[in-house]
């Protein structure tokens, strides 16, 4: 088969859209995923995806805007679902912040305003700012991106490790961890906080960002039936983050908490982590108590900015994505283009490429 062959190693949300971007080119004959366990088994089918649009860096704000041109006007079909969010806690300065900014409760439209006033807690509704946000539901999303991908037939799906990535005359190869070799003409890796525990080029490119790894804390639970609505919170002092799921009697919780350079895997719930999320639901909303609370334990990535990058990995055939916690599954779609880009700049892709619409 002629054309170009790609490898995207990585079968998280983040791998499964630059494999979608990659096939938009005409030119492109083949792309393999290359997954280590399943599709959707790592970090994306464990986090939680509130697209709550925080950016802290024009790099930031770039990504928030360019994903969010692919999430407007979706269905909840493919995972994302819009909802109204309450901002405690931010100044003048920082709601500038939100992509779109927040506005006082005061201005709101009713659509954004009603929810709002069922769900926030009266004695802290004027101290909210309003702006919408996008709910991504990983696995309902992952789903979708699956569904299209296999739909494709120059889309293959392999199951195993990929080792390291050695730059050849026309190319690059892919070694799998049985020995086996895939030649390629480019490479996307995307493979989470898993990167860390590697020694190779990507691992290296990362370590040169400066990446480490983070407990991320947060639960699943459930509230009184009929008492929880449609918004989110997000607590700038508390750095709380509260969500609807797709339950209606359910809610998801991230919850800051520092715990650094640990390995990629499950963890406990600390009791004053779980203290300090069930306080918050009493707090500021009207949903009642929590119950059936259920830890949501795991590792991401975060560079010293807190902003993702899509860098070459020793080779400029080999493009190496790294994001922070959500950044992966809500950024996605900017993210992917810059990696696809970054590999049309390197000639692997022509630059007259047609693109399929």
């Amino acid at each position: 088969m002629s054309g170009v062959k790609y490898v995207v190693i990585g079968g998280g949300i983040l791998g499964l859209t630059s494999a979608m971007h990659l096939l938009k080119d005409d030119d492109v004959a083949r792309v393999i995923l290359v997954e280590k366990t399943a599709p959707l088994a790592g970090i994306s089918g464990q986090a939680g995806a509130g697209d709550l649009p925080i950016f802290w860096s024009e790099r930031h704000r770039d990504l928030i805007e360019r994903s969010w041109s692919h999430h407007l006007g979706r269905s909840s079909s493919d995972g994302r679902t819009r909802h109204p969010v309450a901002w405690n806690g931010f100044d003048a300065d920082e709601s500038i912040s939100v992509w779109g900014g927040t506005v006082p409760m005061s201005q709101a439209p009713s659509d954004l305003s009603a929810p709002l006033r069922r769900d926030v807690n009266p004695d802290v509704l004027p101290q909210i700012t309003a702006s919408w946000a996008y709910r991504i539901s990983p696995l309902a999303h992952g789903a979708s991106l699956l569904r299209d991908l296999r739909r494709d037939p120059r889309f293959t799906e392999i199951i195993g490790e990929a080792a390291d990535t050695i730059p050849t005359r026309g190319g690059v190869l892919v070694r799998l961890d049985d020995g086996s070799d895939i030649q390629a003409d480019g490479v996307i890796v995307a493979v989470g906080p898993w990167i860390t525990a590697a020694d190779n080029s990507w691992a290296s490119a990362a370590r040169a960002l400066g990446l480490r790894t983070k407990r991320v804390f947060g639960l699943r639970a459930q509230v009184e039936p009929g008492r929880r609505g449609t918004s989110a919170f997000a607590d700038a002092e508390q750095a709380i983050f509260i969500l609807p799921t797709t339950r209606r009697d359910e809610i998801a919780m991230s919850i800051r908490h520092a715990e650094w350079d640990v390995d990629a895997g499950p963890g406990d719930l600390p009791r004053e982590v779980r203290d300090k999320g069930v306080d918050a639901v009493r707090r500021l909303t009207t949903w009642g108590g929590l119950s059936d609370i259920r830890p949501r334990v795991h590792v991401d990535t975060y560079t010293p900015d807190s902003t993702p990058h899509v860098v070459a990995a020793g080779n400029q055939r080999v493009v190496l994505i790294t994001a922070t916690h959500g950044s992966g599954i809500r950024l996605a779609p900017a993210l992917a283009e810059d990696a696809v880009a970054l590999l049309r700049k390197a000639s692997v892709v022509p630059e007259t490429a047609g693109r399929a619409q």
